[in-house]
């Protein structure tokens, strides 16, 4: 079974974010893990808007299936990423930026 990794950025407020994460999805399946990641738990978004507390909610519950989060750029300018995060380190869960996990 492969290693799941929860990858944590922006959803709004940058052009191509969803490509930026399905190509690190497939960095990460290359590599022998598999990629999670909230356009997979919330296919339609940014047209289909979520409250934060729901897209929390969610995301949280995905995240917890992974054995550790990738930051993505923008990650630290995003209230929901940045709760994310902080719930990953509560966890106990390895946080590492996607330049120092893919060097």
């Amino acid at each position: 079974m492969k290693e799941k990794i929860f990858l944590c950025g922006a959803v709004t407020g940058y052009q191509n974010n969803k490509d930026v994460y399905s190509s690190l999805t497939a960095k990460l399946e290359v590599n022998g893990f598999e990629g999670v990641h909230p356009y997979q738990v919330f296919p339609n978004l940014p047209e289909d808007a979520v409250s934060e507390n729901h897209f929390l909610r969610k995301c949280t519950q995905a995240m917890a299936d992974c054995t550790r989060v990738i930051t993505i750029k923008g990650w630290d300018d995003q209230s929901a990423a940045r709760t994310l995060v902080d719930i990953a380190r509560k966890l106990n869960m390895d946080v590492e930026s996607e330049i120092t996990f893919f060097s």
